[in-house]
């Protein structure tokens, strides 16, 4: 009965690692926005490099929230990032116009508490492991003999 209890422990664990690695993501991160004014496209070009002045956080386009423009006929999209000069390409836009362009991304939030980030990134990694030492109890709970 113990083995089994210990294996329904582990499972519940599983089953719960996807609102942990959001929640820690949540944890490490903040929104910020930022409006880019007079940002013009010239004839036949449909996208615009746009010069964030934060860092992307784990300098990843998944990162970037949205990405609104003034202009209703754009739709503007996050293509790419440049992590050496903060630079993100939308793409999506009306050729020939100019437009403000208004990006809501996540930055890091704990970058002066380097103990705490390193912390929060391998909670997950001590959770699995106990997930494997709850497997491997239940495993010897189930085997011993005696009690």
């Amino acid at each position: 009965m113990k083995s089994l209890m210990l294996l329904l422990g582990a499972c519940v664990i599983i089953l719960l690692l996807a609102a942990v690695v959001v929640g820690v993501q949540d944890f490490r991160s903040e929104d910020y926005t930022e409006a880019h004014g007079v940002v013009t496209t010239a004839a036949g070009v449909t996208s615009a490099n746009i010069t964030l002045t934060q860092d992307l956080f784990m300098d990843r386009t998944s990162e970037v929230q949205s990405v609104t423009s003034n202009l209703t006929s754009d739709v503007p999209l996050s293509a790419s990032y440049t992590s050496a000069t903060n630079r993100l390409l939308v793409s999506g836009l009306v050729a020939s116009e100019t437009r403000t362009i208004t990006v809501v991304y996540k930055i890091g939030r704990l970058d002066d508490y380097y103990a705490v980030e390193m912390a929060s990134r391998t909670l997950l990694t001590f959770l699995i492991l106990g997930v494997i030492g709850l497997a491997a109890g239940a495993v010897y709970q189930a085997t011993r003999r005696g009690d």
